[in-house]
């Protein structure tokens, strides 16, 4: 029972603000026209031949963009995407780890800047880690040939990393200018 005499009551104050509103908006209306009577015709035509503003262009800028494209072939596969690997007594096509298959890298750059030496541009760079022999033995126990005491070898296994002087962006700030 209070549910419903509170839902009666909300629903007279949304009754009653809602038809005070009707009364502002008629009000205000009635204004608008009066003021609108009151400007001469060639003012009228004016304001409302004008576009609205997001109908607008803004003007494009005609100076060049300050950037340059860039289209860098990966070094480690030679843009095929691929590498062979030796596995065992097998050699395996497996994608290349440096550019993850693409073969290339583009990227625009400020015309102020050059591609990273260090990288080439590819803003990785393959690192060879050693890995130790799985049948046992510790790199500590590697010697000079890389074999360990229990046989295995010791192998270089490269790895991508993102380049320390340009930060993976693939190019610096060119000497000499901010």
């Amino acid at each position: 029972m209070k549910t419903l005499i509170a839902f009666l009551i909300l629903a007279g104050l949304a009754a009653y603000y809602g038809n005070e509103l009707r009364k502002e908006n008629a009000q205000l209306k009635a204004q608008v026209s009066e003021l609108a009577e009151k400007i001469p015709e060639e003012e009228k035509a004016q304001l409302f031949a004008a576009k609205p503003l997001w109908e607008t262009k803004v003007p494009q800028s005609t100076a060049k963009p300050m950037t340059k494209h860039n289209r860098i072939l990966c070094p480690q596969c030679k843009g095929e995407g691929a590498v062979m690997v030796r596995r065992g007594t097998n050699d395996v096509k497996m994608m290349c780890g440096l550019c993850m298959g693409a073969g290339k890298r583009e990227f625009d750059m400020p015309s102020r800047d050059e591609v990273c030496p260090d990288c080439g541009g590819m803003g990785k760079r393959i690192v060879l880690h050693t890995v130790a022999p799985r049948s046992g033995g510790s790199l500590s126990q590697q010697s000079l040939d890389g074999s360990s005491p229990s046989g295995g070898f010791a192998k270089q296994a490269p790895t991508s990393t993102s380049c320390p002087r340009c930060l993976g962006k693939g190019h610096i700030n060119r000497p000499g200018t901010q």
